[in-house]
């Protein structure tokens, strides 16, 4: 998982795994690399900035009205984890 966190996904990783357990770890790598995005600054942010919606393969973030205009270098990483995240078949939508 911590390997799995940053730059392009690592599905390699998955592939010594147990089977039933591949699915759940590739959510977990998926959450802990959205989490690490989102929390760039170490700074704490409140709970109200973000949600997170989860529907099948489909992946929503939104935040508070203005947190991307006051975080573009988050929001130039999102950019980048929907690329990624779309070469395994997952699509990241955010706002």
């Amino acid at each position: 998982l911590i390997s799995g966190h940053r730059r392009k996904f690592p599905l390699g990783l998955f592939e010594d795994l147990p089977s039933t357990l591949v699915t759940p770890a590739k959510r977990i790598a998926v959450i802990l690399r959205l989490a690490v995005l989102i929390h760039r600054g170490r700074v704490s942010h409140g709970g109200d900035e973000v949600s997170i919606e989860v529907d099948g393969r489909n992946i929503s973030l939104r935040f508070a009205e203005g947190w991307l205009d006051q975080n573009p270098l988050t929001e130039a990483d999102l950019k980048q984890e929907y690329s990624w995240l779309k070469q395994i078949g997952l699509k990241l939508s955010f706002k």
